[in-house]
């Protein structure tokens, strides 16, 4: 599998950034997580390898990514009548 073994420093790995337990902890996320892994730009994670993109993808949204990256951050705005305001 092309990535197996990958690191950070490994070219085309995917992987942007490895976070350390301190850092998870810090940016509030799971305690008992012991590391994360942020995607580098144009890349998702997900169940499987399905080889390289011929075409955009179409998954157009995704969770798990640093909330330090601005090109991250995106609004949620939700009503209906179900939505308590």
């Amino acid at each position: 599998m092309p990535w197996a073994g990958a690191t950070q420093s490994s070219p085309n790995a995917g992987i942007g950034r490895v976070l350390t337990h301190a850092e998870i902890s810090a940016l509030g996320g799971d305690p008992e997580a012991f590391l994360a892994l942020d995607a580098a730009p144009n890349t998702t994670f997900g169940a499987g390898y399905g080889g390289d993109y011929e075409a955009p993808v179409a998954v157009k949204a995704m969770h798990g990514y640093d909330p330090e990256r601005l090109e991250m951050r995106a609004s949620l705005l939700i009503f209906g009548p179900t939505v308590p305001n």
